[in-house]
């Protein structure tokens, strides 16, 4: 799985075979931009991001729940750094459902100087980290995913 700025990429393999690709146009970018726009067309984002959730397990026959999933990319780069650096855990290579919670909570009431100030980011991932863990947390919990 990567999020990036305009969409979420997720491979679904079982096993060592791929079994399909899928691209949703919901990525941090687009979704800051639709916030700062009207919080409405957001909030209709994620609904189809949970919807395409469903579809995406639907299609790829995973009847098997919880999956298990890979991260690529800064966003859950970072994620994995706060992680340890943050929540004090000795792993930076996972993350855990709940874990993403609380780092979303301790990030949303932060202006973007805050991020950056207090967590070192860039102005470009301070901008777009509370987005990308609000649609992490959507995909793991519609996903039944317990950790990234």
């Amino acid at each position: 799985m990567d999020i990036g700025g305009g969409s979420t990429e997720v491979i679904v393999f079982q096993g060592n075979k791929k079994v399909l690709s899928r691209s949703c146009e919901v990525g941090t970018v687009r979704l800051l931009n639709e916030e700062t726009q009207n919080p409405a067309p957001a909030k209709v984002l994620i609904k189809n991001l949970e919807s395409w959730c469903q579809q995406l397990l639907a299609d790829g026959g995973i009847s098997t729940l919880p999956v298990q999933v890979f991260g690529t990319g800064g966003n859950v780069r970072r994620m994995g750094k706060l992680r340890k650096n943050v929540l004090k855990q000795k792993n930076k290579n996972i993350i855990t459902q709940n874990e993403i919670a609380q780092l979303y909570q301790l990030l949303l009431p932060l202006s973007v100087a805050d991020r950056i100030q207090k967590f070192g980011f860039k102005k470009d991932r301070a901008e777009v980290i509370v987005h990308a863990l609000r649609i992490f947390f959507t995909i793991v919990t519609q996903c039944k995913v317990e950790q990234i």
